[in-house]
């Protein structure tokens, strides 16, 4: 009987460490995600404003 309560102790700090890391990995992809969307909304800021010049100044 303790030997089943110390695996079911285990076990449920196995699955609370796993929760944690898996929450961690997801924030971690939802920065990286997000700081890519700002860089590739940045160029496109950038792209949109030299169209807009004049042809005349790209001399």
């Amino acid at each position: 009987m303790k030997l089943l309560k110390q695996a079911e102790k285990e076990r449920t700090e196995l699955e609370t460490r796993l929760t944690i890391k898996a929450m961690e990995e997801t924030a971690k992809i939802k920065a990286e995600a997000e700081e890519e969307k700002k860089q590739i909304s940045d160029a496109w800021k950038k792209e949109m404003e030299e169209a807009k010049r004049p042809w005349w100044k790209f001399w």
